[in-house]
């Protein structure tokens, strides 16, 4: 079963120590977006002191070392305006998840399961999610 890590859970996989039991599969094939290259990428010229500007390049190589980025494509940006105008319609502000939302319909896109920390409620009933642990 194929699996996309949203970028709370990719954080979150690499701060496990290891041995440390998670609910993938053992057998599961892992993905990230290029939205969590993004975001990473934004955490590393947000950084406001030293130890965190050196500490987030690390985590970005380790990130990129492990999984390659899977880009945005027509069928994600279909699926993205179908669940932003579902949040629309809903009454939510899907904006200030907007890059959630985008790894979200990467998985829909796919039909891959989704792996995220934040996003349950929100995607559960379009796509396969489940929780790192």
């Amino acid at each position: 079963m194929t699996h996309l890590l949203d970028t709370k859970a990719v954080l979150d996989l690499l701060a496990l120590p290891a041995g440390t039991t998670t609910n993938l599969p053992a057998d599961a094939i892992v993905h990230i977006s290029v939205i969590t290259q993004v975001e990473l990428d934004y955490g590393i010229a947000s950084a406001v002191d030293a130890p965190t500007s050196l500490a987030r390049p690390v985590v970005l190589q380790q990130v990129l070392g492990t999984w390659k980025p899977l880009p945005i494509d027509g069928a994600v940006a279909s699926v993205f305006l179908g669940i932003a105008r579902g949040a629309l319609l809903a009454g939510q502000k899907p904006r200030n998840r907007m890059n959630d939302l985008m790894i979200a319909a990467t998985a829909v896109s796919r039909r891959w399961t989704l792996v995220t920390g934040d996003l349950v409620r929100a995607v559960e009933a379009i796509t396969s999610v489940v929780t790192l642990r």
